[in-house]
Order: C-alpha cells, then structure tokens, then sequence
C-alpha cells in the first residue's frame, strides 16, 4: 500500500504522531486515513507500532475497534495506516448529555468485553482515547493500543499471575489505584479507567490533580500525587448522595475498585445499569450524535478540586514493546494479515538530519543489530583521524 501523508494536518500522542493521510490507488475520490508515525531503530526487536497493528489484527470485527490496513518500517520510522475518525472525546467543547454519557458507557463496556475476550487489556482508557467513527452515526472507538498486554496466556488461556511491573502503567489521572502501586493490569484496571472516564467527560474535569501543572515536578512525583489524591475520592464523594441518576456513574467506581486481581467483570450487569437512567425507549441508547452534542445541566465536584492542562510530546525516543506485552510472535501476525507500507510516505516534511542516508522501507524482519565495540571505534578513529590532538581513547571518553 503507497500512502500519502498531509504533512500539516497532524497530532501528536504519547509515541509519535497522527497525520491525516490517503491512499495512492486509482479509486476516486482516494481512500482517507489516518497515518501513525513512530521514530525507530534498528536496535529495535519489538517495535512500538508492530505492538499496536498486531492488537488491532487480532481484536478486528467488532464496531468499537478501527480498522487496520497497513503497517511498515524503515531504518527511521514506523508507518501505521488506520481508519481515519472523526473527533475524540477530549475535544468536544461543553459537558455531555445524561443520554450520551449512557450511550458511551454501554459502547464501551461492550468493546472492552470484546477486548479482553481476546485476552487483551488495553490499560490506557481515557477521553483522548475514545473517537467518534465517520461512517457511522455516532459510534463510539476505542483507539490506541500502544501499551495493551496480554492478561492471559494465549495457550493454556490461564490468568497470568500478578507479577507487578517496574513501573505504573498508563496515564495517571485515569489509571486504576492497583496500577498506580504497580500491580500488573487486568480487566478491572480497565474499567476503573473508564469510571473515571465517565466521570470526567460529565463535570468536564477530574477532582484530582497534579500540582496545577507545575513543570519542576517529576513525573513520578506527579504519579505520586495524584494517587494520594485519588484514593481519597470514593465513589459516594465524587458524585453525592442524592443526585439522582448521576450517583450510578459514583457507584460504578466503587464497584471496578472492588473487582479482584484475576475477577471477571459483569460487562451486561453494569450495561444494564446504565441503560436504566434512559427513561425515552423510543429513543435507541447505544446511538451518539456525532454532531449535536447538547450540555447537560450543571454539575460540579465537592469544594476542593481543580482543573488542570495536560501539555503535549513532541518526537521522544524509539519505545520497544517489553516481552510481557507482547501478544505473540507480532511480527509473523502483522506481516501475514496486514498489508506492508510500499515505499516511503509521500508528501511529509522531512524530519532527518543532513547527512543521514535516504530513508529506505525494510521489506523483511530486521534483527535487533548488537553494538560492535570495535566498529564504533574504527567510526570514532576515522572521525577524529587528522586532528592531531585527540587519540581514539581520547574520543571515547569525549562521546562516553
């Protein structure tokens, strides 16, 4: 597949970036996509958006997951051809409607049951990651799949045992508690997510924050605040008693923290719930107008909480897939099922420095290469060969 990028409509995310994009083909008008750029290396086994091409491979037939149709790699960069959507929920300007929160609730539990029917966790479940489709009315996707990870064993279909992780997974303000204390995620982090979710999209903000964004505090003071913060919150706190309809988005909450490590989440039961506070039937609550989107009454946190402005990344590092992520052999899967980037992107601006070699796409696996002590010394040797001043020893401590 050749692709075509609009180097002047893009976003950025965690990883990398999101342009607008279309296919070169002789179909008319062209088919419009949105293209994942992700920088890489060589040194690179497991690469970032491989990761994310083969959960959107195995996770395909269901209406919350974008369709995926082609992934590619260079000696620079990964190239990723999704579904182009329409707008994500961090967007949208006002609060939402009691309907349409229900009606994101019940499209969310349903696609993240089909997720981890697959054994799947998608462990970042947020507003930013959650996209309206454009050929549908209203249907709600569940987007970025960069850090999921199995919870299963994909053989036995054995629970994986909670072995924790070297770090929090996720993104604070919406990561369950269990995570914040670097327990391995499950289903249950899921949902805690998307109670948290919820309860952001329907007063606008979270009653949590991160010391007002204060650029000297580390990200893992950051974590360390928010967690404190969080877990004072209970679900009764962050909605009141007596609000009606609204205390259910409250007791949701309780509920996902209250889930056990390896516990099967009862996806219909909370679907049902939410259904409940629809009082139209005539009216469907699974369907979301993606463009009149009307605010609710008012609604605010208990005294104390404050919002805060997330900023955004700019091109970080080349992100490897950890062995514990990984879904199976994710090469053979993306390689075999998806179509594979034919040639450079067209029409980016060009994001190399001068004197770096021609971007070229790799059409094979490319094995992780090792660093040669001596090749790098014979680089730095002929670097340096005519200055008179520096020996090759010299120039390794220097770069060291």
């Amino acid at each position: 597949m050749r692709l075509f990028i609009e180097k002047d409509r893009w976003v950025t995310g965690g990883f990398g970036r999101v342009y607008h994009g279309r296919v070169l083909d002789d179909r008319d008008p062209p088919k419009l996509v949105a293209v994942k750029k992700c920088h890489v290396t060589d040194h690179v086994e497991h690469p970032r958006l491989q990761h994310e091409a083969c959960a959107l491979v195995l996770l395909q037939g269901h209406r919350a997951i974008p369709d995926v149709y082609a992934w590619g790699k260079s000696q620079f960069y990964e190239y990723l051809a999704l579904e182009l959507l329409d707008t994500d929920f961090s967007d949208i300007k006002g609060k939402l409607t009691l309907r349409n929160l229900v009606a994101i609730a019940v499209q969310v539990l349903d696609g993240l049951e089909h997720v981890h029917s697959r054994g799947i966790v998608h462990c970042d479940v947020k507003p930013s990651n959650l996209m309206l489709g454009l050929e549908e009315d209203g249907r709600v996707r569940l987007i970025d799949f960069g850090i999921c990870r199995p919870y299963r064993d994909p053989v036995t279909l054995e629970h994986l045992p909670d072995k924790g992780t070297p770090y929090s997974v996720g993104t604070s303000e919406y990561m369950s508690l269990n995570c914040h204390l670097h327990h391995s995620p499950s289903r249950r982090d899921d949902i805690e997510s998307l109670s948290y979710t919820l309860l952001a999209l329907m007063a606008g903000r979270l009653p949590w924050d991160t010391c007002d964004g204060d650029p000297r505090v580390s990200s893992q003071r950051e974590r360390v605040v928010v967690f404190s913060r969080k877990k004072q919150w209970t679900g009764a706190r962050l909605t009141g008693l007596g609000h009606g309809g609204v205390a259910v988005f409250g007791e949701f909450v309780d509920y996902a923290r209250e889930l056990g490590y390896a516990e099967e989440p009862d996806y219909g039961g909370c679907r049902d719930r939410f259904r409940r506070l629809i009082t139209v039937p005539s009216i469907s609550e699974e369907l979301l107008s993606a463009v009149r989107l009307p605010e609710s009454r008012s609604f605010a946190y208990a005294k104390g909480s404050n919002g805060r402005w997330m900023p955004t990344f700019t091109w970080g590092p080349a992100a490897p897939v950890d062995a514990d992520e990984l879904l199976g052999d994710e090469d053979a899967i993306v390689r075999t099922r998806l179509d594979g980037v034919d040639g450079v992107p067209e029409g980016q601006e060009g994001h190399l420095c001068r004197g770096c070699p021609p971007e070229v796409m790799r059409s094979a696996p490319m094995a992780a290469q090792k660093f040669d002590r001596t090749a790098a010394e014979m680089a730095l040797e002929s670097m340096f060969m005519g200055c008179g001043t520096r020996t090759t020893e010299d120039s390794l401590k220097v770069s060291a």
